[in-house]
């Protein structure tokens, strides 16, 4: 009995084969994963609520909110992080304020180029406000410097050029500037290896 109850088994798993490919196929092509943002207010952070203190920045439904940044200048806050529109393809980076109790303006695009863009990691220095978006596609690292904070920004220097690199992120450390990043040199996968450089100066 247990063989043919094995072989029951087995041709009500290939009879539902079929069903199963094309729910899968369906929900491909219909349903898109979407990511959002949750921001902690400052008086919340620490008081272990989880979720329920969370302030959620919920992106429409024809596109998602990812790789978030958050920045302080001149008493505001300011929460960076791409956008990517499902329509287009390619991510952009945007903006929007945050308020003390940490719900965000209505964002607004604030670097947008031929290629993809995610990932702006931010740095203060010598006054100045810099980012190292991910620009993968470009087959760069750049920098770029804001010229009217935090809606006009100017590419300031290329870091390196003819690379692949993915999330370049960047520490000052014992008079060096160290930067980590994956993906170099085109990798059969971006999660191969973590590389690190380092130089004098931020540019």
């Amino acid at each position: 009995q247990a063989p043919a109850a094995n072989a029951s088994k087995t041709w009500q798993f290939l009879a539902g084969w079929p069903y199963r490919l094309l729910r899968h196929q369906l929900q491909k092509r219909m349903l898109h994963e979407q990511w959002g943002i949750a921001l902690v207010p400052r008086q919340a952070a620490g008081g272990g609520e989880g979720r329920r203190g969370c302030v959620m920045v919920e992106p429409p439904r024809d596109r998602f909110y990812a790789d978030p940044f958050l920045i302080e200048r001149k008493g505001r806050t300011y929460l960076f992080f791409e956008e990517y529109p499902f329509d287009t393809k390619k991510g952009v980076i945007s903006c929007c304020e945050v308020d003390e109790a940490g719900h965000a303006g209505i964002p607004q695009v604030v670097l947008e180029r031929e290629y993809h863009l995610s990932y702006p990691s931010l740095y203060e220095w010598e006054g100045d406000v810099f980012m190292i978006p991910e620009s993968q596609d470009s087959g760069r690292v750049q920098l770029y410097r804001a010229v009217n904070f935090p809606y006009s920004w100017t590419l300031d220097t290329v870091l390196m050029e003819g690379t692949s690199c993915v999330d370049a992120t960047v520490v000052h450390y014992r008079d060096l500037w160290w930067m980590f990043a994956a993906g170099v040199n085109s990798r059969p996968s971006v999660n191969d290896a973590l590389h690190l450089f380092h130089a004098k100066s931020l540019r």
